[in-house]
């Protein structure tokens, strides 16, 4: 389990755009641009997640992070609510 406080674990869709474009220019469509970082758990599942707030509030080491997903059918994604234990 990963978590972030940064919009998304891939690199900017600006950037992105501007590659991919590129690529369709130079007729050699890169798909692997196309989220990368969403495809680094491929091979080795895990759970990751984006947009996490109040990280700062969490000690390095010592707490238990809970993630309570919300289920949507049909979807391969969806939100949590992390919760932190932290100890006395």
């Amino acid at each position: 389990m990963v978590g972030i406080d940064a919009w998304s674990w891939d690199a900017p869709f600006t950037l992105t755009a501007k590659k991919w474009k590129k690529s369709i220019r130079e007729k050699k469509p890169d798909t692997s641009i196309i989220w990368e970082g969403h495809f680094a758990g491929i091979e080795l599942g895990y759970f990751q997640m984006e947009k996490m707030m109040n990280l700062d509030k969490v000690p390095p080491v010592g707490a238990t992070i809970y993630c309570f997903p919300v289920k949507i059918a049909r979807a391969s994604a969806g939100w949590v609510r992390a919760v932190a234990s932290v100890p006395d």
